[in-house]
């Protein structure tokens, strides 16, 4: 797909785009706009960098894992993404 067509996906559209195709092109732009967010909310929880680079690609890898059955309960609000518990 087209990058520029990526960039004009809402974050909606494009967690609905990873589901319904599971393509590696969608995750990298979901990855692009929410990498640096959740890397800085790792690292005000631990402080140490390499920890918070860590957590956060713990968190991508957990959220593509789980993110088919996560697709109705995630909400998107002014650049942030409120997810629900993925570590139970």
């Amino acid at each position: 797909m087209e990058i520029f067509v990526l960039k004009k996906l809402s974050d909606n559209d494009l967690v609905f785009e990873i589901v319904a195709t599971n393509s590696p092109e969608f995750f990298a732009e979901f990855y692009d706009r929410f990498s640096n967010i959740f890397f800085n909310q790792c690292y005000r929880f631990c402080k140490n960098r390499e920890e918070a680079e860590d957590l956060s690609n713990d968190i991508f890898v957990k959220l593509f894992v789980k993110l088919n059955p996560l697709k109705d309960t995630l909400c998107f609000r002014h650049g942030c993404v409120f997810l629900p518990i993925i570590f139970v």
